[in-house]
């Protein structure tokens, strides 16, 4: 009878090993496959907006126009910011136009950066996923003159908005 209770008791502390192993090794496969998804969210939307500035500079060295449905109307740094509903991301826009040197530093009109929609079908991007106006922030927009193209409505990945071909977006790695 004592031998039956001593088997039982192993069998119990083998059970209760195999059940914590398998936790660690679903919560390390876990972990993994979401820096991988991240990852890979990251790359994807860096490699769209290299191929979304490269379209537009070379639209506009051959047309010398932007690629936009209206020349005319422009907007401004905070016309953008505005389209953006959440102050988070709003903030992190404003950073990211920092970092890429298009916020106006000293206010006056020779300095403004204005930005334009961009047309995709203008530059034959249609097979891009993004920028189809399903809301007002889902549109894409060239800052002038400096041609960098910004997603408004910007990528989250880890509690981090990216916004455009920053520097920010091409050194993180993980």
């Amino acid at each position: 009878m004592k031998n039956n209770n001593l088997k039982s008791g192993i069998t119990m502390i083998i059970l209760v090993v195999t059940i914590v192993v398998a936790i660690i090794l679903l919560l390390t496969v876990t972990v993994a496959a979401k820096n991988i998804y991240d990852n890979t969210v990251k790359s994807n939307f860096a490699t769209d907006m290299t191929l979304l500035e490269d379209a537009v500079k070379t639209y506009y060295q051959a047309n010398n126009i932007l690629p936009t449905k209206d020349q005319n109307t422009s907007m401004s740094e905070l016309d953008v910011v505005a389209l953006i509903n959440d102050i988070n991301p709003q903030v992190e826009f404003s950073n990211e136009l920092e970092l890429n040197g298009d916020r106006v530093k000293d206010g006056t009109k020779d300095n403004e950066v204005k930005f334009y929609e961009l047309d995709l079908s203008m530059i034959e991007a249609e097979n891009i996923t993004k920028g189809t106006k399903e809301t007002p922030d889902d549109v894409y927009v060239i800052a002038y003159p400096s041609m960098h193209v910004y997603y408004v409505k910007g990528i989250e990945v880890k509690d981090e908005y990216y916004f455009s071909l920053s520097s920010k977006l091409t050194t993180r790695a993980n």
